[in-house]
């Protein structure tokens, strides 16, 4: 852990998750060679009846995350991406404030912030 305190500023970087885009590239760079894990929490904004925003499935998701990285204590560190706030909802096109991709789209999306995240 020492190790960690010495390159990153002090605390322990493998309790709880780190914001990614709280990071510099300098941090970043570093931390590759802990073998980090990145998480990209996607969610769909789209039409949940009238009774729930079109943001539901972004506050669920960033909920889970947020209990995941309070209790998360592991072995490597866990870097938390920003949410992806688009999906493949083509069957929701028709509601009013659905934000869709095709699913080739979506895929392709997903793989580029993954190309980013390794080239980190």
């Amino acid at each position: 852990m020492r190790e960690h305190e010495d390159r990153f500023g002090g605390g322990d970087l493998m309790s709880g998750f780190i914001n990614w885009g709280d990071q510099t590239s300098e941090t970043l760079a570093a931390m590759a060679a802990d073998d980090p894990v990145a998480v990209l929490p996607v969610a769909a904004i789209e039409q949940h009846g009238p009774h729930l925003p079109l943001s539901t499935d972004a506050v669920i998701g960033e909920g889970l995350l947020d209990a995941a990285s309070a209790v998360y204590n592991g072995m490597r560190p866990v870097l938390r991406l920003p949410m992806l706030s688009l999906g493949a909802s083509v069957e929701h096109t028709g509601f009013p404030g659905t934000l869709s991709l095709s699913p080739e789209r979506m895929a392709a999306s997903i793989e580029a912030v993954g190309a980013g995240v390794a080239r980190a």
